[in-house]
């Protein structure tokens, strides 16, 4: 397989609460059209340094193989009213996720955390339940077919 050449971004990150010393600073390498992390480099502060002045340094690579198919493609973005029904607040995570999945289709993913979070709420729903904003996003290619892939 030859090489394709996307345009992207590749952002740098430094956490003040990592327990691991070896994972504190982070370069995040992002392809622009579909918005899709591809990689996460993750050094210490110390290698940081050498890498600035020597050209090379020790890291960990974490590469995100389920955002090759995705490479190139549009990213569309929705949001929609989604009902979750009323129940024991344990349950609420359960309730939420079947709620979203049944409103995705046609490449649509929507995020579940959406229907769980009071910053999304949209109003009380019928027989107690509660309707969320929730955010859906997908990838199409260049004719509008969505990526199903995943």
């Amino acid at each position: 397989m030859g090489s394709k050449i996307y345009k992207g971004t590749i952002q740098m990150g430094r956490s003040t609460s990592s327990h691991d010393e070896t994972q504190r600073v982070t370069l995040d390498i992002e392809e622009d059209k579909s918005c899709v992390l591809i990689a996460r480099v993750a050094m210490g502060t110390g290698a940081v340094g050498n890498f600035i002045v020597g050209g090379m340094a020790e890291c960990t690579i974490e590469m995100y193989g389920g955002a090759y198919g995705r490479l190139g493609m549009k990213r569309e973005n929705k949001t929609m009213k989604v009902f979750v029904p009323d129940g024991e607040f344990e349950d609420r995570n359960r309730r939420a996720e079947k709620a979203v999945r049944v409103a995705e289709g046609d490449g649509w993913r929507g995020r579940v955390s959406d229907a769980t979070n009071q910053h999304c709420y949209s109003g009380g729903g019928p027989n107690g339940g509660s309707y969320y904003n929730v955010v859906f996003a997908r990838h199409v290619d260049d004719d509008g077919n969505p990526y199903l892939g995943e």
